[in-house]
């Protein structure tokens, strides 16, 4: 639990960590009622061996590279994240 706690209080406070879009001072502030949901989210991927699907999502946007693209390599694929 500790060491939840140092790693949030090392955001940025206007940051949003997930996809949820619950700022990082709502983490901060709450902690004494999500804690333990975060322990066991974390724990949970531990054991899993993998990040939890919706922490480790993104979006895809095709920028173009040109004025008129005509064709998929006449776009820049770029990521989306909140992080």
């Amino acid at each position: 639990m500790e060491e939840i706690k140092k790693v949030l209080s090392e955001f940025a406070k206007s940051k949003i960590p997930c996809p949820n879009r619950w700022p990082v001072d709502f983490f901060t502030v709450f902690f004494d009622l999500v804690g333990r949901n975060l322990l066991g989210m974390v724990e949970e991927s531990k054991t899993q061996g993998k990040v939890i699907g919706a922490l480790n999502a993104t979006f895809l946007a095709l920028i173009p590279k040109s004025s008129q693209p005509s064709s998929y390599e006449d776009f820049r694929p770029i990521s989306c994240c909140d992080s």
